[in-house]
Order: C-alpha cells, then sequence, then structure tokens
C-alpha cells in the first residue's frame, strides 16, 4: 500500500466518493476503529459502513466533551504510528465540508444528548444543550436551561457554564492534535472561539428559557398574593367577629386572653432586640413603601390609642385561640386559670389525660374558628420557657443538663401526641438550643472543635461534583421505583375498593363500608395519577418546575401562614449534614457554600415529592370550603385558600420527601425493635467519634430500609416493625398477624413488592445486556474501549439488586429465555457441574454482600473507602508494628476526608496531564510518615511538586517521596482510566483488561487473591513485591492461559485450581526475591537494616520468639532495641 496522502488533499477535493476509493483511507480508519471505538475488524467489511462511522466518531468529537477527552486519552497512550493515523484523520475530517443531512443531524444530536454537559442543568438548574456544525474548527457550543428568577440572569449563568465546557473541549481537540503531531502547539485562538460562541449561544437561549422560568415565577408570585389578601379578610373578619367581642368583655378569659397577649409581644420586643427576624408575622409591604417603621420596632415604643395594625390583630386572635384552648382542659382543684398552671403545662396534661378522646378535635378547630394553626401558637411554648427556662413549672432545683432533657421530653411528647397536625414546637425547641448553647471562651472553643471534627468533616465528603452526580442519577433512579410504587398501590386501592363498593351496593347496604370502599377508590385514583406524573418527571426535568409546585412553596413558606418553618426545614437539611444550613459565618458557611450543588440536587428531589405527595391527598380526601370541595391543589391556591391547607397533610408529605432522600431520622417512638436500634444508632454515630466510622447514619438507615421494604417477598414480612410509621402516619403496619408472624398486605407493601420485582428485573436485563461472565455485580462494560464502568458509588440501596441480578445470572448461565425485549432465566434446564463459571466458588462472596449493605455507608459510596481500608488494614496483625500501621492508616484516612474535594482538581486536571492519573502508594514504614502519606493521599504528589515552579520546593523525605502504586495483574504501575469521565457521570471507568484480568475475573479470583502475601513491618516493600509479581504476571501467566494445555482443561473449576497453583507460585517467587538478602549488598546502611529487619519480621513468631530469647540469654540484651535482626541463633 502507497504512502497514504488523502489527509493532504485539497478540501475541494474532499467527498465521500473521493475517500472510499482511498484504501490507505480506509485502512486508517479500520485500524483507528478498532483501537479507539473496540469494533471487530469483521463489522468493518462494509466501505460505506466505515465511511459513516468515521463521520460519526469526529462528529461526536465535536459536541461532546466525553468522546473529545477520550481521542485525547487515546492519543496520548497511542504508538507513533497511531498518532500519526489519528492526525490524518483529523486533518481530513477538519477539511470536510459539513453534510446537514439526517445522519449528520442524527449523529449530533446523539453526541449532545449523550453528552453529560447536556445535563448540567440538572445539578445547577441549567439548561438543555445544543452544539454547533462548525466542525472545521471543532467548535463546540452549548445551551443551558437556568431556573434562576429573571431572564438575563439565567443567561449570564449559562452562558459562564457553557464558554468553560465549549473551551474546555476544544482545548483537549488542540491537545490531542498536538499529541498526534498534526499541531506544533494548542491554538488558543480556537479555545477562544469555542468559548465565546459557547457563551454567546447560550447566553441567548438561556435568556429565553429564563424568560419562561421568570413567568412562572411571576405567575407564583400573583397566586401568593391572592392567598395573602385572602388570609388578611379572614382573619380581619375572625377579630371582627370573634376577638374584639373577647377583648372587650370584662370576663376571666379575656383577662386570660391578653396575658397571653403579653407574652406573645414580650416574646417579640426579645427578638427584636437580640435583632433576630420575626418569624411569627411579616412587615406589611405598605410599610414598607411609605417609609414606616418595621413592625419589630413599633412594638418597642407603642403607646395607647392606636389603632391596631393588622398584625397586632392576628396576635390577639392567637391569644384569644390560646384562651378557648386553655378553657377546653379542665383544672385542677387547687389552680387557678392562668395561675399556677402555665399553659404549656396545661396543654400536655391535658392531651395525655383526655378521657373522651376528642380533645384533639376540639383545638384543631379553635384553630380553624381563628384562622391560624398550631404553629402560631409555638411562640407561647418558647416564650414560657424563654422567661423562667421551663414549659412544665418543674419544681425543686435541676442542674441545667436536667431541665434541658425534661424540658426536650416534654416537647417529644406534644410532639408525639400532635404528630401530623402542624409544627407547634419548633420555636420552643430553638429557644431550648438556644438556652441550652455553651457559654465562656472554653465552652464556644470546644464546642467550635466539635464542629470542625465533627459538622465540617463531612460536609467536605460529599463536595466532589462526582457525589452531587452521583446523588442526582440514583435521585432518578429512586424518582421510578416511586412511580412504580405509587401506580401498584394505587392498582390494588381501587380495584379493593370497586370491588367492596359493588358487593355492599348489590345487597342495598347502608353502612361505613361505602363510604370506606370509595375512599379507597379515590385514593387509588390520586396513586395512579402521582405514579403517572411521576413518569414523566414532573418538577425534575432539567430543574424546571411547575408554576403549581413554585405556588405552594411560596403560600407555605410565608410565615403568615405558619408553616414556613416546616418548609424551611425541609429544604435546608441535606441527609446528616443538615445542620450546616443554620451555619452563617466561619468554615462551615464556607463548606456550606462547596455543597451548593449537592443542595440544589436535593431540594430539586424533595420539592418534588412534596409536591406530588400534596396533590394526591387533596385528590384522594378533598378539602371543604364553605360547602366547596376542592380535589384540584392547584386550583385551591388560586382561588386564595391556601390556608386551608391540612396540616396532617403537609406532615405526609415532607415525610415522603425526606424518606425519598433516605434522611428520616425521626424513628423515635414509632413501634418495633428495629425502630428503636435505629433512633439509638442514629443518635450514637452522629456523635463526633463515631462518625469517624460511620459518617452518615441517617443515609445508612434510610437506604437499608428502602433495601427492605421492596425486597420481593421478604419485604412483606414488618420483621421488627421496619415497615412501622409514626402513629400520624399510620403508625402499625401488618394486616395479617399471629403470634409469631407479622406480615404486611396492604396496598403501599404490595405496589412495593411490585416495584421490586420490575427493579430486579429491570438489573437483569442491564446484567444480560452490558455484562458478561468476566463483569462483576457492579461492573458493566465499556463497548467503545472494552473496558468497564464500575456503578457501586451511583448505586447506593440500589446495589443490592445488582448483586441479586449478578447472583440469577451465575446461576443460570447461558440459559436465558427472550420473551420479546424482555430476557428471563431459564430454571428448568439441567445443568452439568463443573462446566459453568457459578460452579467454582460460591456466587455471592462475603465482600459483595458487605459492598452491596455498607456501600450506602455514605451518600454516593462517600463510605466505601471504609470497607476498604477495614478490609486492608486487619490483615495479617500481630505484632505492634503492624497495629501501628493500623493505626496510622486509619487515622491518616479520617484526616484525609478533610481533602477529598481536591480528587475533583485531580481529575480535571488529568485530561492534559497523564501523571495525575497515577496512583501513587502511601504507604510507609514509620508511624508519623505513615499517618502523613496516608492523610494526605488525595493531594496527588505531582500537585504538591507545583510548588517547585514556584520556588519553593519540597522536602526530599520519607513524608512526601512516594512510589507509584503496583498492581499484581499487569507490570507498570496502577493508572486510573479516564478520571475525569467520572466526575461528569459518576461511574468510574476501568480500561481494557489483559488476558490475566480478564481470566481470573471470569474465574472470580478476589483481588487479595491475586496478592502476594504482605511483607510484614514494611509497607514499601510490600508494594514491591506487587509490582514484581505483575511483571512475573505478564510474561509468564499471559503464555499459560493462552496456551493449548491450559484451554484443553475439560472444567471451570479444574481451571481455577491450576491458575491459582501458577498465581500461588509467582507470588512465592516475587516475595522471596524482594526478601533476598543479597539484595541488601548494595543498599546503604539504613535501608540493609530496614532490609534485614523485614526478613526477621516475617519469620514466624515462634521463631521470632526463639531468637529473641536466645539473643537474650547470650548478650543478656533485647534483639529488638539492639536492632540485632541478622542474629541466627546459636
Amino acid at each position: 500500500m502507497t504512502q497514504p496522502i488523502y489527509h493532504l488533499y485539497h478540501k475541494d477535493n474532499l467527498s465521500k466518493d473521493t475517500l472510499l476509493q482511498n484504501e490507505n483511507f480506509l485502512e486508517d480508519t479500520r485500524q483507528f476503529l478498532i483501537a479507539r471505538e473496540n469494533y471487530q475488524a469483521e463489522e468493518l467489511a462494509d466501505d460505506n459502513y466505515v465511511y459513516d462511522q468515521f463521520m460519526e466518531h469526529f462528529r461526536f468529537q465535536n459536541v461532546n466533551e466525553i468522546t473529545a477527552i477520550k481521542d485525547l486519552l487515546h492519543a496520548q497512550n497511542a504508538d507513533q504510528e497511531g498518532k500519526d493515523r489519528m492526525a490524518r484523520l483529523m486533518s481530513t475530517y477538519d477539511k470536510m465540508d459539513s453534510e446537514f443531512g439526517m445522519k449528520a443531524l442524527g449523529d449530533y444530536a446523539a453526541g449532545i444528548f449523550s453528552a453529560p454537559s447536556t445535563y448540567a442543568g440538572l445539578f445547577s438548574f441549567g439548561s438543555a444543550k445544543a452544539g454547533s456544525l462548525a466542525a472545521q474548527q471543532g467548535i463546540k457550543w452549548s445551551i443551558r436551561e437556568a431556573l434562576k428568577q429573571g431572564a438575563l440572569t439565567t443567561g449570564v449563568r449559562s452562558a459562564a457554564i457553557d464558554a468553560t465546557v465549549a473551551g474546555g473541549t476544544v482545548l483537549a481537540q488542540e491537545e490531542t492534535r498536538v499529541e498526534t503531531g498534526q499541531k506544533d502547539s494548542i491554538d488558543m485562538k480556537n479555545v477562544g472561539l469555542a468559548s465565546v460562541m459557547g457563551g454567546g449561544a447560550s447566553f441567548l437561549l438561556g435568556t429565553g428559557t429564563g424568560t419562561l422560568g421568570y413567568k412562572q415565577g411571576f405567575d407564583s408570585e400573583n397566586i401568593l398574593k391572592v392567598n395573602q389578601e385572602n388570609l388578611r379578610t379572614r382573619s380581619e373578619q375572625v377579630y371582627k367577629v370573634r376577638t374584639s367581642k373577647l377583648f372587650k368583655s370584662n370576663t376571666k378569659k379575656a383577662d386570660l386572653a391578653k396575658e397571653f397577649e403579653k407574652i406573645l409581644i414580650g416574646s417579640l420586643k426579645e427578638k427584636a432586640e437580640r435583632g433576630e427576624k420575626l418569624a411569627l408575622i411579616e412587615t406589611i409591604p405598605e410599610e414598607l413603601t411609605t417609609g414606616k417603621k418595621l413592625y419589630g420596632d413599633r412594638l418597642l415604643e407603642r403607646g395607647e390609642g392606636i389603632p391596631l395594625t393588622f398584625d397586632e390583630k392576628v396576635i390577639q386572635n392567637i391569644a384569644s385561640a390560646a384562651a378557648e384552648m386553655d378553657y377546653l382542659v379542665p383544672i385542677f382543684d387547687d389552680a387557678a386559670r392562668g395561675s399556677s398552671e402555665r399553659f404549656t403545662s396545661r396543654l400536655v396534661r391535658g392531651l395525655q389525660t383526655d378521657p373522651s378522646g376528642t380533645l384533639k378535635e376540639k383545638l384543631g378547630q379553635v384553630l380553624v374558628d381563628h384562622n391560624i394553626n398550631w404553629e402560631d401558637i409555638g411562640p407561647l411554648f418558647a416564650a414560657e420557657l424563654s422567661r423562667s427556662g421551663s414549659i412544665l413549672g418543674i419544681a425543686g432545683r435541676l442542674s441545667k443538663s436536667q431541665r434541658y432533657k425534661q424540658n426536650l421530653d416534654a416537647l417529644n411528647l406534644i410532639d408525639d401526641e400532635l404528630a401530623g397536625r402542624g409544627n407547634l414546637t419548633s420555636q420552643a425547641r430553638n429557644t431550648l438550643e438556644r438556652l441550652n448553647l455553651p457559654t465562656g471562651h472554653f465552652a464556644r472553643t470546644r464546642l467550635n472543635i466539635r464542629d470542625f471534627l465533627g459538622k465540617t468533616r463531612i460536609g467536605l465528603m460529599t463536595i466532589q461534583l462526582a457525589t452531587t452526580v452521583r446523588n442526582t442519577t440514583n435521585g432518578f433512579m429512586r424518582n421510578y421505583v416511586y412511580a412504580l410504587d405509587n401506580l401498584g398501590s394505587g392498582i390494588i386501592n381501587y380495584g379493593k375498593g370497586q370491588t367492596v363498593k359493588y358487593a355492599r351496593l348489590a345487597t342495598n347496604a347502608d353502612d361505613q363500608l361505602i363510604e370506606q370502599a370509595q375512599a379507597a377508590v379515590d385514593l387509588g385514583k390520586a396513586q395512579m395519577a402521582n405514579g403517572a406524573v411521576s413518569l414523566t418527571m414532573k418538577d425534575m426535568l432539567f430543574g424546571m418546575e411547575s408554576t403549581g409546585t413554585r405556588a405552594l412553596f411560596k403560600v407555605l413558606g410565608d410565615p403568615s401562614f405558619g408553616y414556613n418553618e416546616e418548609v424551611s426545614k425541609l429544604l435546608r437539611q441535606m441527609a446528616d449534614i443538615g445542620e450546616l444550613a443554620d451555619a452563617e459565618s466561619g468554615i462551615l458557611k464556607g463548606v456550606r457554600w462547596l455543597n451548593g450543588l449537592n443542595t440544589l440536587s436535593d431540594n430539586m428531589f424533595k420539592r418534588a415529592i412534596f409536591g406530588r405527595e400534596m396533590r394526591a391527598a387533596v385528590k384522594a380526601n378533598p378539602i371543604d370550603v364553605d360547602g366547596v370541595k376542592y380535589d384540584n391543589l392547584d386550583t385551591l391556591l388560586k382561588d386564595g385558600f391556601g390556608k386551608r391547607i391540612r396540616a396532617e397533610d403537609i406532615a405526609k408529605a415532607t415525610y415522603e420527601a425526606i424518606d425519598f432522600t433516605y434522611q428520616t431520622g425521626g424513628y423515635r417512638g414509632v413501634e418495633g425493635g428495629f425502630n428503636t436500634f435505629a433512633d439509638g444508632f442514629i443518635k450514637f454515630f452522629s456523635a463526633t467519634l463515631p462518625s469517624a466510622f460511620v459518617p452518615f447514619p441517617k443515609f445508612m438507615v434510610g437506604s437499608f430500609r428502602f433495601m427492605y421494604e421492596h425486597a420481593p417477598i421478604i419485604g412483606m414480612l414488618n420483621l421488627g416493625g421496619i415497615r412501622n410509621r409514626p402513629k400520624a402516619l399510620g403508625g402499625r403496619q401488618g394486616l395479617f398477624q399471629t403470634e409469631n408472624l407479622d406480615l404486611d398486605i396492604s396496598a403501599k407493601s404490595l405496589g412495593q413488592q411490585m416495584s421490586g420485582f420490575a427493579t430486579l428485573g429491570a438489573f437483569y436485563q442491564a446484567r444480560v445486556a452490558f455484562g458478561d461472565e468476566t463483569t462483576g455485580p457492579f461492573e458493566y462494560k465499556n463497548e467503545t474501549d472494552g473496558g468497564t464502568f464500575d456503578a457501586r458509588a451511583m448505586l447506593g440501596p440500589f446495589a443490592i439488586y445488582a448483586l441479586a441480578a449478578d447472583f440469577i445470572y451465575r446461576k443460570f448461565p447461558e440459559f436465558h429465555t427472550d420473551i420479546g425485549p424482555i430476557t428471563l432465566p431459564d430454571v428448568t434446564k439441567e445443568r452439568t457441574s463443573g462446566d459453568i463459571v457459578s460452579d467454582v466458588k460460591p456466587v455471592l462472596s462475603t465482600r459483595s454482600l458487605v459492598e452491596a449493605f455498607t456501600g450506602s455507608f455514605g451518600r454516593a459510596g462517600t463510605g466505601l473507602y471504609i470497607v476498604d481500608a477495614l478490609l486492608a488494614s486487619a490483615q495479617d496483625t500481630d505484632n505492634d508494628a503492624d497495629f501501628e500501621r493500623m493505626a496510622a492508616k486509619m487515622l491518616g484516612n479520617y484526616f484525609n476526608t478533610y481533602t477529598v474535594g481536591v480528587g475533583t482538581i485531580n481529575d480535571f486536571v488529568s485530561v492534559v496531564d497523564p501523571k495525575y492519573r497515577t496512583l501513587y502508594n502511601n504507604d510507609d514504614v514509620e508511624f508519623l510518615p505513615y499517618f502523613f502519606k496516608q492523610m494526605t493521599r488525595t493531594i496527588n504528589p505531582t500537585m504538591m511538586a507545583v510548588s517547585d515552579t514556584l520556588g519553593i520546593g519540597l522536602p526530599d523525605n520519607a513524608y512526601f517521596n512516594r512510589d507509584t502504586q503496583g498492581v499484581p495483574t499487569k507490570s507498570g504501575s496502577t493508572v486510573r482510566h479516564n478520571p475525569f469521565f467520572k466526575q461528569l457521570t459518576g461511574l468510574t471507568p476501568r480500561g481494557a483488561r489483559n488476558t490475566v484480568k480478564r481470566e481470573t475475573d471470569r474465574l472470580q479470583f478476589d483481588y487479595i487473591e491475586l496478592l502476594p502475601k504482605r511483607i510484614k513491618g514494611d509497607a514499601l516493600m510490600t508494594n514491591e513485591t506487587v509490582k514484581l509479581m505483575g511483571d512475573y504476571v505478564e510474561r509468564e501467566l499471559s503464555s499459560f492461559i493462552d496456551s493449548d494445555y491450559y484451554k484443553n482443561i475439560p472444567s471451570n473449576i479444574e481451571k481455577r485450581v491450576r491458575l491459582k497453583q501458577e498465581i500461588s507460585l509467582l507470588k512465592n517467587m516475587a516475595r522471596n526475591r524482594i526478601l533476598d538478602p543479597s539484595r541488601a549488598e548494595s543498599y546503604s546502611r539504613a535501608d540493609a537494616l530496614r532490609h534485614f529487619k523485614a526478613i526477621f519480621m516475617n519469620k514466624s513468631s515462634d521463631q521470632r520468639r526463639v531468637l529473641a530469647e536466645q539473643y537474650r540469654q547470650l548478650f543478656d540484651s533485647n534483639l529488638y532495641e539492639d536492632q540485632a535482626w541478622t542474629f541466627q541463633g546459636r
């Protein structure tokens, strides 16, 4: 074949026909596609197909940052012939005229919608993206949506994101051209032009989508105003009809109401003096526009004769309601109202001793009559607590901690009794915490240290972009399960209700069963509608939120409606680091800012689920407003009746939204041993020291409960009350109970079983389509480069489904029955033992089970390092040095969590600097260097070396000198494969596996089975052994696996045994070579001493004891203290 010159053609002479007639072009393209895209030669027999794949690939490169980065990695790793080939193809494509046909449009669309940057809007409320067709310079631009209120802000933000991504993509393309020799240097004009085009186009289109978001915000604001006006009108009416008459009357109830008014005003005065925001009421907009003082200031100077403002009328409405409530509770024989027994204490006693069981309903009616809710009454509790330090009038002298506990118990009791009816105690709890804050410089310092070791560390563990991507992906997976839960439960409720209703009607029965049946039908309809809406991703599409959901949160977030504390708590908490949202200064404020993307993603899901649950509740049980039944929440809000939203609906929707994101922490008081354990588990591991081992206890418990409840068949068993809910949300579950069995066969449970089966089926399909016998339970094949993706960190609680699917796949291999597009395992066919891989060892390994169940230690796999560290550190620990090693590693890992976020920088820089992909060994011989290396392991040594360019330099000692990490299945060092891809997708890519790795994976060798035995007391020599083992394996074992002898071994069981023998021989060879005393001849004295120490420490414990005793008898001295490692005994 002649020397290729097709890339030198003038662009006017380049066309599809020209290239199809050029054998050099076709051969280059075939070789490139085989090397880069993992094609097989037989797939590229058709010349037209080869040309189409050539055009498709480089179109993808223009608009898809993943393809551009992978091309750069391919160019960096290719030999010179591969570089030249790629340079010719890129040069040819750059000169080709763009083909704007349907094929081209399809290629560009596929590239755009498979690019992670397209979906950046999921995390930053950005928008979808489109790519330009400016193929000659490889410039792409992207479009994002942004749901910031205001079109201009949206356009600017979207432009900033896209300018960066577009410029970065072209930078990768320019790097590829330099790497392949097509150019001598990067053309920054191309990078700049790409950024301008990407940002400019994104600005224009982002502004357009921002305009839509602005309109939705405007409409929702109008709905809020309608509700505020309606609230004002009704409150004025209540004051006129009820409250004013009570306050003018000369009665004891009026005196009590006035006393409550003073308490409320005093509470507001204290808040105003402290400079706190007034949570009870908001400033009236008209007062702001006319320059009048804020209401908080007016309270400080109010005199007689001033007409009551609207807010003061509301306070009197609340005081009037409190007096009415007080009179509903019977007094003690020797007590006078409003004197010896406080309002809070009386209410607690009344709820505890309610003989008729109607007090809660009566209290609720008082709230409705006064157009307020429980959150409006809450300041009375807080005021009594602030004034006396106690809400129960506890007699006697108690310590500060005792008072705190008794007050907390009282508030818990109120919450339990009124669960689901509103937020009564939040302000009292805030006051209690404020009164319990430590005082004095030492106490505050101790508190700051606790926050640094606890909240700060946990917050810094979740700031990587990959964590946000994984959380969001997991949220979308959970959304579909949520949809199936509702569809399944809805179908069952609807069918059950219709059956009972028609059966009762057929007998002309007139009883409550018909009403209950109709309620089940209505609930079923609401659930099915909710499930269908969830399948459409309502309020989750690129951050787009409906006007109705925006309006709902605006109304509930307005303090005038009495639910702002609950809504604020829902949106500000984020799993186990929710308290960070209260930090307004210092390092915690910075940590909260760094978690901004996670918070946006988290709140997107919670707002969506909350809105769906509220709509379903109103649809299932319409709200009666003056005889009009509202079964549509949006209509209710548009008509201005947001105040009539039921507290119990808000409580349930809040619970479901928090449960959706695995943040449930309220297991106190829920019946069942599991809930008692869960409550204690969360409290224990939320403390500073225990959180080092389980940093996300709420997430872990929530994930486990999700796994259990959706486990097919098993999930119906209410073991330990795991399916129980708080009393107000259903309490004890289980309709079929015996002495030894508690079986939940409710519609909700059965719906979860249906979705559990569906989820397992989906993972089984993924296992069949994207896996084979060489991939593990959490691995999926990457067809483009022959590698795999590790999805462990992304799966979270779904990991158990991946493991179960892998079990089924391996237990019934090659017996898959296709039913249309669905593949099912066929368990009817006979199997011959020994000829299938699943027989070589137990299908479910201990490690895989641990990973599946404990991978949810932290959100998005942030706790997986604990599993690995514990398993690795606990091996062969039989002397003080080993315990030192384990302590150094665990302690270093603890402090390393503060620098987890640096991994994002490493991964981004690795695109242009391959050194950042190399993994380094962070072990050492001495405790302090070992600890330091483990503590700083996230910081790549190359990054540390940057200080050299600044003239600072790093010390040349054990703290900073690190060898590269070896791998036992191939020669060379461990290199991460395209780590940038992990940040963009959440999946961890693994490169193409060599012969040894594929075969050991197929035969299910654990990684630990491939490692040489650890050299005790010297982790550095252990890494040397691993490297040497890799050399031996690549040289010796590959040829053994490819040999006819090995291929002719009749069964996989025999192959595994034989291969394990060969591996053991190579492990011993590597270890013996590293421990060979002759190697020390060329060492320095210190290194030789270390070498002989390693030889001594790797003798058996009995041998060491005998030698030490003989040394003592001969020299009357201690062998270890004298470092007499070469002593051979008598």
